[in-house]
């Protein structure tokens, strides 16, 4: 389990939960019970805020990648995606990761489970990208070299990173 830093990301895992408990429960998830689910996002929220040291930021822009490329679905977390999503089965986890050659299989196969551990990675890695100050350019190589901060799918994510950092 994990080790809060302080009183206060306490508090903001507790606040982090909440949130993540008011996103619309995905048509994949509906078989899931209300206390599984709960179960399951504590500890995402718990390995989010931990990955993010309870820096508001980055718990609101790791959040906000989460709820848009997976909407944080219990099959898309243990990487058990129908054929036709998850990019053909090449990416992996809640944030939707792909294989970086660099960190090998292991890694890759590592952000894939309800674990807190799998969570934990997974978020870590998604943070390399993140500056905050420049929250558009962030989201936007979470898409790839070619993406642009502008386009409008990358400014609905800040926007909603800006509105769960409010409520953090």
């Amino acid at each position: 389990m994990s080790q809060f830093l302080n009183c206060e990301s306490r508090e903001m895992h507790e606040t982090l939960l909440l949130i993540l408990l008011s996103f619309p429960v995905s048509k994949y998830d509906s078989a899931e019970s209300s206390d599984a689910r709960r179960e399951r996002l504590e500890v995402v929220s718990r390995a989010i805020v931990d990955a993010a040291q309870g820096d508001r930021g980055k718990v609101a822009f790791l959040t906000a990648q989460a709820k848009y490329e997976s909407a944080l679905r219990a099959d898309v977390q243990r990487c058990e995606c129908p054929l036709n999503q998850c990019d053909a089965g090449r990416a992996h986890g809640l944030w939707q990761l792909h294989l970086v050659p660099a960190l090998g299989d292991e890694a890759w196969a590592g952000w894939c489970g309800t674990s807190y551990e799998a969570v934990y990675s997974g978020a870590r890695r998604v943070l390399w990208t993140y500056h905050p100050r420049h929250p558009a350019e962030s989201f936007a190589l979470q898409g790839g070299a070619l993406v642009r901060p502008t386009e409008p799918w990358v400014l609905k994510r800040v926007a909603t990173m800006r509105q769960i950092a409010g409520q953090l």
